[in-house]
């Protein structure tokens, strides 16, 4: 499989992602009253990068953003569809295990997900966090086809006891 293969399959949601990054920067440094920096390969921006995240001097599965006062690791993900708000987060294990590796070798003192769904019954936005942890790598794996082409992903129920509201994030990195 090409280093390129996942990217044509997603350059077309790009500017849908860099949008929601962006909206999550502007949100914690208005609330939170923080700096966060965008750190991801390709975090905020839609231009196309050639090769594996090595081939950019990055580690695939890398947080999209930074925020440096607290030395939180941010990944903010969530489908491109309306969803209701009961629907499980999806969450790529590569994701939750390149931050468990991070965690393991004291780099950030923590580490999340922002999930940001658009609700299928109002459309409004409903933004999560989960804090990553060893105990998500637990929870089911499940295999949807998305595009014609088989993925993987961590199910988290819209319950499980250590996913918090963005206001609640917010409060902590206050």
């Amino acid at each position: 499989m090409s280093s390129d293969f996942w990217k044509e399959r997603y350059k077309d949601s790009w500017d849908k992602a860099a949008q929601k990054e962006k909206m999550i920067v502007d949100l914690l440094e208005l609330k939170a009253g923080k700096k966060v920096e965008l750190v991801g390969l390709g975090a905020g921006t839609t231009d196309y990068l050639t090769g594996s995240a090595s081939d950019n001097n990055s580690v695939k599965g890398d947080a999209d953003l930074y925020i440096r006062e607290v030395d939180f690791f941010v990944e903010v993900t969530g489908p491109n569809i309306k969803v209701y708000s009961d629907a499980p987060l999806w969450v790529r294990p590569d994701k939750i295990q390149n931050a468990l590796e991070k965690t393991k070798n004291d780099v950030g003192k923590g580490h999340f997900v922002i999930h940001i769904i658009e609700r299928k019954d109002d459309s409004t936005t409903l933004i999560r966090v989960v804090p990553i942890t060893p105990e998500l790598l637990n929870l089911p794996i499940i295999h949807p086809f998305i595009r014609g082409q088989q993925e993987t992903y961590v199910e988290i129920p819209t319950n499980y006891e250590t996913v918090i509201t963005i206001e609640a994030f917010i409060e902590m990195i206050k």
